[in-house]
């Protein structure tokens, strides 16, 4: 239990940052979440105050500098400071289409967020975390950032871009007090994962979750709450020695091309 210390969510309305975020406040945490969908997040809010579990939402638009420093000074102003934090925007949007196929308004548009955002994110983040002495950062990359994908090339290049930015700021605050990691997720059961499984085969995509599942040597696809309790140990002083580091949770997936 991490009772009074205050997580900043990004992209806590779905996925893995929706099942961080619920882990979170019921662990004691002053829990925040951000996103740009305030109906998403008024139903993250609902189902944990159901359970007791105050959660606050903060919009924000990741790819735009101003609101990401906006959202931080938010953070510090409820809460005092900001102890840790979890960057899992995301957009899914070009997967399914070649790399001579993606347009450069869809590459701009997709990096923005993908990469872009999430250093906005680091940026405002660490400069807090510094005024503090003390922080710590996961970052939510991909398997697909470990090598590539096919139809995936540019959501590829943006989640191995995390990686580099992670390893980098872990390198260059490793001695003021800030710890920066990354989650390498593979396949969980998220409204992502399910949509690729939709725009692969419509008509059937009970038929692609299989294929992944038959790749996983663990045969299933991961729950959300299994990357949660991944990222919340990354974020925890149970994790004070380990900074620069990419923790794949993937079931196995990638452990033979590495």
């Amino acid at each position: 239990m991490e009772n009074g210390k205050t997580i900043l969510i990004v992209g806590g309305t779905s996925g893995i940052g929706r099942a961080t975020a619920g882990l979170a406040a019921a662990r004691g945490y002053n829990v925040v979440i951000a996103g740009r969908s305030e109906q998403k997040a008024q139903e993250v809010i609902d189902e944990n105050a159901l359970k007791g579990y105050p959660i606050q939402f903060i919009s924000t638009d990741i790819a735009n500098g101003k609101q990401v420093q906006d959202l931080v000074s938010q953070v510090v102003h409820m809460h005092g400071r900001l102890d840790y934090a979890c960057n899992s925007a995301a957009l899914d949007e070009g997967l399914g289409i070649r790399l001579a196929d993606v347009e450069e308004e869809d590459y701009d548009h997709q990096m923005g967020v993908n990469l872009k955002g999430i250093w906005l994110c680091m940026k405002y983040q660490i400069r807090q975390m510094l005024q503090q002495g003390s922080g710590s950062i996961v970052n939510i990359s991909s398997i697909n950032g470990l090598g590539g994908a096919e139809g995936a090339s540019i959501y590829s290049a943006a989640k191995s871009g995390i990686l580099a930015l992670t390893k980098s700021a872990a390198q260059e605050y490793a001695t003021e007090g800030i710890r920066v990691n990354a989650l390498c997720a593979g396949a969980f059961r998220t409204p992502m994962l399910e949509g690729v499984f939709t725009k692969t085969n419509a008509a059937d995509p009970s038929a692609v979750e299989e294929m992944y599942k038959s790749v996983i040597p663990m045969h299933r696809i991961g729950t959300p709450s299994e990357a949660a309790e991944a990222i919340l140990w990354l974020l925890s002083e149970q994790a004070s020695y380990v900074t620069g580091h990419s923790m794949i949770v993937d079931g196995g997936f990638s452990s033979s091309m590495r």
